[in-house]
């Protein structure tokens, strides 16, 4: 059975994304912490990139700032301490609040299924 097959089954998904946050912790550990100045340079070239996402980050703080905007739990497992992800980042305040573990867990299966479309359609 290929990868692909194996990820569109939920169990399997699941065992490959721990497998993939245990690999990833693992790998930080043995590095240790990136060069602060290399962080901000890669944050810096993010945002000249992808100025819409900017703007839609900085819309979020803004409204959490001036009550607009009320952070929630996460949508999964209930966690306070939560992170806001837009579906749309022309929509800035429509906002799905989820945990890091799950925001992660997320953007993973959407690239995930975004390689496996590209892959279908080739």
């Amino acid at each position: 059975m290929n990868r692909e097959k194996r990820l569109q089954d939920p169990l399997k998904r699941e065992q490959y994304l721990k497998a993939h946050r245990e690999r990833s912790a693992r790998d930080r550990a043995i590095k240790g912490p990136e060069p602060k100045e290399e962080v901000q340079a890669r944050v810096k070239r993010f945002y000249e990139k992808n100025r819409h996402k900017q703007l839609a980050h900085r819309a979020v703080r803004n409204a959490i700032r001036n009550k607009v905007l009320l952070r929630e739990p996460c949508r999964e497992c209930g966690e306070t301490l939560s992170e806001a992800h837009h579906e749309d980042y022309s929509k800035p305040l429509e906002v799905i609040w989820l945990c890091k573990r799950h925001h992660h867990d997320l953007h993973l299966k959407q690239n995930m299924e975004k390689r496996l479309a590209e892959k279908t359609n080739i």
